[in-house]
């Protein structure tokens, strides 16, 4: 098992190669050599931590993963005769990408 802290109280909670696999294509989309860093330390511990980074790194691998997490449920979505496990991962995804925009989207209503 592995989670990605979202909140003070939300986590997205996965078995070990789904978190693998969502970090795994993370890792190429983030263009700051201190993100990927970070993004391999979480691989490595199984866990990573959004209330615990800087609030810039937070947003900018918040926002990365938010698109890496829409664009592979659009490719599971897309692939014909889904077994039942490639739907629940598409499900779960959904549900990651619901809870990123507590990140994604705090700096825009915190300017209202």
């Amino acid at each position: 098992m592995a989670s990605i802290g979202i909140g003070d109280s939300t986590a997205w909670v996965m078995s070990g190669w789904a978190f693998r696999t969502v970090l795994g294509r993370l890792l190429p989309e983030l263009p700051d050599a201190e993100d990927r860093a970070k993004v391999t330390q979480s691989l490595a511990i199984g866990g990573l931590e959004f209330p615990l980074l800087p609030p810039a790194q937070r947003e900018r691998i918040a926002h990365s993963l938010l698109k890496v997490t829409k664009d592979m449920r659009a490719e599971i979505l897309s692939m014909p005769n889904l077994p039942e496990l490639d739907n629940e991962f598409a499900a779960a995804l959904a549900t990651l990408a619901i809870q990123l925009r507590e990140i994604t989207d705090a700096r825009r209503i915190g300017d209202l």
